[in-house]
């Protein structure tokens, strides 16, 4: 991961991107942490409306979304409105 700073995009453009099938260099850890913190995201999305940030990597560089997340799964992550990001090219996720 680096410092970079995203670039913060709409929920609406995501499915305009384009997404290399190669994941991100993470460690195991990092993975792990990663797919606690969107189960805890998806829990208060579902529950409570609440928006997260996701930082992601599309073919062109780093993005940052704001919105609920409405499911996730080690292949996929579904924002609100069906709105899918895949799981191997998020790098982080904050809590708000």
């Amino acid at each position: 991961m680096t410092h970079e700073k995203p670039f913060l995009i709409k929920k609406e453009l995501v499915p305009s991107l384009s997404f290399p099938s190669e994941g991100l260099p993470m460690e195991r850890q990092q993975q792990i942490n990663l797919a606690f913190m969107l189960e805890t995201a998806v829990k208060l999305g579902n529950s409570y409306k609440e928006e997260i940030r996701i930082m992601f990597r599309d073919d062109i560089g780093l993005k940052m979304v704001e919105t609920s997340v409405w499911q996730a799964s080690q292949k996929h992550i579904v924002l609100k409105g069906g709105i899918i990001i895949p799981f191997n090219r998020v790098e982080s996720v904050q809590l708000q």
